[in-house]
């Protein structure tokens, strides 16, 4: 394969990791956003309108389970999201220091472009580790889920 074959197939295999990466993160903050209007809307409605809920207590624990797992759920996908998004930067990244380094005659004579990175890992284990990439983002969109959960939860069962 001569030097230019190589060039393009790198750029491709970066082209397509960005491409996948910002579909991704867009479709990220559609889940969020809808999430967290859910929350808000539920409230709005009891509050703004004529709708009245019963007063029993297995009412109230049917919405605070609810709201909490529905809350855990959008949390898991969103970590799976971010693995992703962690893996598919890494691999852009790869593929253009590949570039750089054909560029400046350091041509490798085998690349590791699709084995995983060693902080790809996104999950509950995770979650307080400081040394993953984009792992602020996460934590912040379960803060703010858990936070609209528990406040719209309060709000409707405390009415």
């Amino acid at each position: 394969m001569d030097l230019k074959d190589k060039l393009e197939c790198l750029k491709f295999i970066s082209q397509v990791h960005r491409s996948q990466f910002d579909e991704r993160r867009r479709y990220e903050w559609k889940i969020v956003f809808t999430s967290l209007s859910f929350y808000a809307l539920c409230v709005a409605a009891i509050y703004g309108g004529k709708i009245t809920l019963t007063s029993s207590w297995q009412f109230k624990l049917v919405i605070w389970v609810m709201f909490l797992v529905l809350a855990v759920v959008i949390a898991t996908f969103l970590a799976s999201l971010h693995t992703a998004n962690n893996m598919n930067k890494t691999f852009a990244q790869r593929a253009e220091g590949a570039i750089a380094d054909i560029l400046d005659g350091k041509e490798r004579k085998t690349l590791s472009l699709f084995s995983p990175p060693d902080n790809y890992r996104v999950s509950w284990g995770s979650l307080f580790k400081s040394d993953i990439r984009g792992i602020w983002a996460w934590r912040w969109q379960v803060v703010t889920l858990l936070f609209f959960a528990i406040a719209s939860a309060m709000l409707l069962t405390l009415k």
